[in-house]
């Protein structure tokens, strides 16, 4: 099971040996500098307007952390989650909000998995959608539309508290109290508690931020492929970026190597995009929404005392203790 991780990269090495290197340089190299340079500035922009989205959840829940310290945070967690798959690493949050927030585990997890679930609620919304309207599906192509209109009914069920508190207060018991002894009831309540004080109007600023992010990215992703001579519509590059973030997020790769490129190739050449334009467009998106986000939060992690949490700190809180 270990080595399932590695099967994205196994799949990468296998793309990058069926491309067409000189083709492929001569299509980066001929791209339009100024265009990609606008893409990172963007992808600045969206990750400091996420780090505000993760600190005014928390700011919801009255925890005392400052914008500052949230960014860095945010920056730090993203190099770590960059290099695990699904971006597991991001769970660091949890820890460091605990220790500067002056805030317990439960309270953390909760803002930390809100924040982390509206961006893949958004991609996979998008991503069904996508299935849909490029009838990807065949026979099933009506899930596209049906899953999306389920979930929207089952969030707007969920903005009634009783409800709310009734399915996140089981849902909390059967990830944690299986694992845990029956002293972590204590922080399931907790975690429900903390979870509903962001069932407020407030959460509209959130999800509103959300939406705009991922707008602007999309924005973003068409000035690369358009730098690099691939025209698309807007509609398109959304959807099958989208598509390869779902896919990318299933814990076999690392940041989405070879998951992401695969399906790609497969989506660019439905517009026409021959393989060497889609894996040129790939790593490009790699480098200017992956790497660049990583070095930027290797940066954040040394320049302030956010050190790794040490073994005695990854725990859930005190309430595991005897």
């Amino acid at each position: 099971m270990k080595y399932l991780r590695l099967t994205g990269i196994f799949l990468f090495v296998f793309i990058l040996w069926q491309v067409d290197w000189g083709e492929a340089v001569g299509i980066i190299s001929g791209m339009d500098a100024g265009a990609l340079i606008i893409a990172c500035l963007i992808n600045i922009a969206i990750t400091i307007a996420k780090a505000w989205r993760w600190h005014w959840l928390m700011r919801m829940q009255k925890v005392s952390l400052s914008f500052k310290d949230a960014l860095k945070i945010y920056l730090s967690a993203y190099y770590y989650g960059a290099l695990t798959p699904g971006r597991l690493g991001e769970i660091l949050k949890v820890f460091y909000v605990k220790r500067y927030g002056g805030t317990s585990a439960a309270v953390g997890l909760s803002s930390v998995l809100t924040d982390r679930l509206m961006d893949i609620y958004t991609s996979f919304v998008l991503g069904c959608l996508g299935l849909y309207f490029l009838d990807l599906l065949g026979p099933l192509n009506w899930l596209g539309l049906f899953i999306p209109a389920v979930s929207v009914v089952f969030l707007g069920v969920m903005l009634n508290r009783r409800v709310a508190m009734f399915l996140i207060d089981r849902l909390s018991r059967i990830l944690l109290l299986r694992r845990i002894s029956i002293k972590a009831d204590a922080l399931v309540r907790e975690f429900t508690e903390a979870t509903l004080e962001l069932i407020k109007p407030g959460i509209w600023l959130p999800v509103l931020i959300t939406l705009i992010t991922y707008a602007v990215f999309f924005y973003g992703c068409l000035l690369i492929a358009g730098a690099l001579g691939v025209q698309i519509p807007y509609r398109d590059i959304a959807f099958f970026v989208s598509i390869g973030t779902i896919i990318a997020i299933i814990p076999i790769s690392i940041a989405g190597l070879g998951t992401r490129d695969a399906i790609l190739i497969l989506l660019f050449a439905r517009i026409g995009t021959g393989q060497d334009a889609a894996v040129s467009f790939s790593l490009l998106l790699f480098v200017t929404f992956t790497v660049l986000l990583g070095l930027l939060g290797y940066v954040a992690w040394l320049l302030t005392p956010l050190d790794k949490p040490g073994k005695d700190e990854l725990q859930l809180d005190r309430l595991q203790r005897d």
